[in-house]
């Protein structure tokens, strides 16, 4: 974790988990079909220092999946309940990690008055490493697809104008 003085002496709200190289290199991929829960959580555990199995991980999330070959009612449940909720996460961390990680969800909405940037960088240098959960049907550039699914990645920093993630690197 870094704490950098600006040049006029005022100290930056900037924490990093990772260089952006280290991030680069060390992230871990998307490990399955509706996994981006589990592969923040391997990439928490990782940045804690805890070794883990994409496959421990996964279990340990409980992901769901989208049950592509069964009737439509059933396909369309499926498609709502596919992935990970944020207490699948935390539950997933804390047990494929054994208890020595747990975890807290805050949530944004209602929208709160909170500067995000600086208030992400002091959760990371006191320790924390967050996870970014996102509706991605907000905010769709025009003319593509709106998507039918949350996603989940690991905050690796924050700066004052930027945060950056994991799977996809980001």
């Amino acid at each position: 974790m870094e704490d950098h003085e600006g040049g006029d002496g005022v100290q930056e709200e900037q924490a990093m988990l990772w260089s952006i190289q280290e991030a680069f290199e060390r992230q871990t991929l998307q490990i399955g079909a509706s996994a981006c829960g589990a592969t923040a959580v391997l990439d928490v555990l990782k940045a804690l220092g805890v070794d883990v199995t994409p496959e421990e991980a996964d279990r340990c999330v409980q992901t769901r999946l989208r049950r592509n070959e069964s009737p439509l009612p059933d396909y369309l449940l499926s498609r709502s309940e596919a992935g990970a909720t944020h207490a699948q996460l935390i539950r997933g961390a804390e047990e494929a990690s054994k208890g020595k990680v747990m975890g807290r969800f805050f949530h944004l909405h209602p929208r709160r008055l909170v500067g995000l940037f600086p208030w992400l960088a002091r959760w990371i240098r006191k320790g924390a490493v967050p996870i970014a959960t996102m509706n991605m049907q907000r905010a769709v550039p025009e003319g593509e697809e709106v998507p039918d699914a949350w996603h989940h990645q690991l905050i690796f920093g924050a700066t004052p104008n930027a945060v950056f993630m994991t799977n996809p690197f980001d």
